[in-house]
């Protein structure tokens, strides 16, 4: 597992999902839930919210 790459999936969805927040803020739920349960950014994510 590609940890660097891995910070770069999260931070894309990060910075994606701030521009969206003034207009949809659930935007990043959304966007979390449709990433394969398995793939790296999905973890991540989890990990950071938990």
């Amino acid at each position: 597992m590609d940890t660097k790459q891995n910070d770069v999936i999260w931070l894309s969805i990060e910075e994606s999902s701030q521009k969206d927040k003034q207009y949809n803020p659930s935007n990043r739920e959304v966007k979390l839930s449709n990433l394969p349960p398995n793939s790296c950014a999905y973890v991540s994510a989890l990990d950071f919210l938990a």
